[in-house]
This record gives C-alpha cells, sequence and structure tokens, in this order.
C-alpha cells in the first residue's frame, strides 16, 4: 500500500515536471527504513521552513526520472 502510495505521488510529480520528491518523515525505524528502501536518501538540502514545522522529522529526498 505505502509503495502504491508514493509510486502515486512520484508519477504525478512527474507529470508536474519536478525531478525529485522532498520527504519529512516521523523520525521511526520502520519509517526511514521504507523510505530508504524505495532508494531515498537523507536530503543534504533542509527546507528551512519545513525543518520549522517538523523540526524532529527524518529530511529525505527521492530523484525521479523525468520522461
Amino acid at each position: 500500500m505505502g509503495w502504491n502510495m508514493f509510486e502515486l505521488a512520484a508519477s504525478q510529480a512527474r507529470e508536474l515536471g519536478a525531478s525529485r520528491l522532498y520527504i519529512f518523515a516521523t523520525p521511526t525505524e520502520n519509517t526511514v527504513n521504507f523510505y530508504l528502501h524505495l532508494g531515498c536518501a537523507v536530503t543534504a538540502h533542509i527546507d528551512e521552513a519545513v525543518f520549522q514545522l517538523e523540526p524532529k522529522d527524518i529530511h529525505l529526498e527521492s530523484q525521479i526520472s523525468v520522461p
């Protein structure tokens, strides 16, 4: 189910011309491992506005290929 939702988000992002997804995840091992398993990585470019809203979350990104 989670994988399907991720793929739907990536598909819609591609349609909008995005090259990556920015994800802020609940800081639990299962949640972070889920995103890592999908190929996401901890981002080096944290969005400060999002960080201020959820400072304990883990911020990740996923590169998506644009057709």
